[in-house]
């Protein structure tokens, strides 16, 4: 049984977030889902020949954006090799097995079938064959396939940049930016960075390192450019970027929203997502045909036009810790509804408190715990609404302990 139990208290303000709120255009599905309206449990997904190939727990799919009602299936898990990650340029298609380092050539005009073998990339981090490492982008350009590593070594502030040639798997010398902490394609045999100190940013909290730099470097020969700075603040934890053809443009998140900087340098937004968590190893945002990309995020792929919004709306805002169960089903269930997260850490007592007061927040749902927040004079204070016409609550308060119903009781009220 867990040392502490906690309150959920929800204020359910909702105005502004009835249907009109959803973020794609309305031919635009929110997740790509099976032909039962299931969203796919999407590990991976790259763009390949203009549409999104995912690789889901059933095997491989594509999704064409501008026919929305067409989801193909072009192989059962039985029939893939174990491989983790997609990886396309052009007509050609890659499945790479992140553990061993085993990069296979697919072929998904015939099931996905091939007679080629896979190849073994040489060297770190494979070379001992008990990596335990994830890359975080990958990126094919040309016959050298780049992966960005962030090892535990460097303690999250860091990350290392790996190349294979990938006719045969040999190792290729790098050079790369300082603070290099994401990679995207780009053209002219460049990639792509997003550059920022984040140890200096996390130890001195300087607000000027919140924003990284764009740069375009060349990998090989180390020739590095910087283009601008971004003008939203972006954490390693979430560093989610690529370059759009299309209009020369770049899509990002930032604080579960989606941005878009165009040729000339200006941004603007684009849409919401519920929350950003990257569960999955495959391109964190593909750029799609149509002003359209897909995120992979709370194991499916969101999908979102990158087109200015119309209007800002007011998000749903939540405040609570973000391992809690029923925030997750939250944010599952509700995956067109842009959600403000406002977490609360251990030892962070009178947070929410300071937040009401000042008017710094509006907070929609509360999660509490009871042993950390200060429930009673919350209660007192008018913040909390009465839930006690809640047949539901009622029953749910009844099977709590004797302490939490003292706690969540003012007379009759709820």
């Amino acid at each position: 049984m867990k040392k502490y139990a906690c309150l959920l208290i929800a204020l359910v303000m909702l105005l502004g977030l009835m249907p009109g709120t959803v973020h794609a255009s309305p031919s635009l599905p929110d997740q790509v889902r099976d032909h039962q309206g299931i969203p796919l449990q999407v590990r991976a997904q790259t763009l390949y020949r203009g549409e999104l190939l995912m690789l889901t727990n059933k095997g491989l799919y594509a999704f064409n954006p501008k026919m929305t009602d067409q989801l193909k299936a072009l192989a059962t898990k039985d029939h893939l090799p174990d491989i983790h990650w997609l990886v396309a340029q052009g007509d050609r298609l890659y499945g790479l097995d992140i553990n061993r380092g085993l990069l296979y050539p697919l072929d998904a005009e015939k099931g996905v079938e091939t007679n080629q073998k896979a190849v073994q990339l040489a060297g770190r981090p494979f070379d001992d064959h008990q990596n335990d490492m994830m890359p975080e982008q990958l990126v094919l350009m040309g016959d050298t396939l780049f992966a960005l590593y962030r090892p535990d070594h460097l303690n999250g502030y860091g990350t290392e940049l790996f190349a294979w040639d990938v006719t045969d798997g040999s190792a290729r010398e790098v050079k790369v930016p300082a603070h290099l902490q994401a990679i995207a394609g780009y053209r002219d045999q460049r990639l792509l960075g997003l550059t920022r100190d984040a140890w200096t940013a996390a130890n001195t909290g300087e607000a000027s390192l919140a924003r990284p730099d764009l740069v375009s470097f060349d990998p090989i020969s180390g020739d590095s450019v910087l283009l601008d700075k971004l003008w939203q603040a972006v954490t390693e934890d979430v560093m989610a970027f690529c370059w759009q053809e299309e209009d020369d443009s770049i899509l990002y998140l930032s604080d579960n929203k989606l941005y878009k900087r165009d040729a000339s340098g200006q941004e603007v937004l684009c849409g919401h997502l519920s929350n950003i968590m990257f569960w999955g190893d495959g391109d964190r945002i593909v750029p799609l045909p149509g002003q359209v990309c897909a995120i992979l995020n709370m194991e499916t792929s969101h999908l979102r036009t990158s087109m200015p919004m119309k209007e800002e709306v007011k998000p749903l805002s939540i405040y609570g810790f973000d391992d809690t169960n029923t925030h997750m089903k939250v944010l599952r269930d509700m995956p067109e509804v842009p959600v403000q997260l406002i977490q609360s850490y251990m030892g962070e007592r009178g947070k929410l408190a300071a937040l009401l007061t000042s008017g710094a927040a509006e907070v929609d749902l509360l999660f509490l715990a009871s042993e950390q927040e200060a429930v009673g004079r919350l209660i007192d204070k008018g913040y909390l609404m009465d839930l006690s016409g809640s047949a539901a609550i009622r029953t749910h308060l009844s099977r709590c302990y004797p302490f939490l119903q003292e706690a969540a009781v003012r007379g009759e009220a709820i």
